[in-house]
């Protein structure tokens, strides 16, 4: 199974050092098209599996993050404001 991750520039934005010019809003206006590119990429394929992000203690909500605790060997789903068991490991015995 294969995880597809999208290529990411991080611009550090702040309001002293950061001018506002063509040129940046550009660069954001073009990270967006290629992560909605990206996104419909991968879910026009029907062989990549679903990844989620590696923690070994609980993150910020974000509604639809998806996470494998580490440390309790399940998978949660934030709410927004809570945490869902979505799946368990697959070495827990559940299929």
């Amino acid at each position: 199974m294969e995880c597809l991750e999208m290529a990411y520039t991080k611009v550090s934005w702040n309001e002293v050092n950061t001018p506002l010019n063509t040129t940046n809003l550009n660069k954001m206006e073009t990270q967006y098209d290629e992560a909605i590119s990206h996104a419909e990429a991968v879910r026009a394929r029907d062989d990549s599996g679903l990844c989620a992000e590696v923690v070994s203690s609980f993150p910020s909500h974000a509604a639809g993050r998806l996470i494998y605790h580490s440390g309790n060997g399940k998978g949660y789903y934030s709410t927004g404001s809570a945490w869902v068991e979505a799946f368990v490991s697959t070495d827990s015995g559940v299929s």
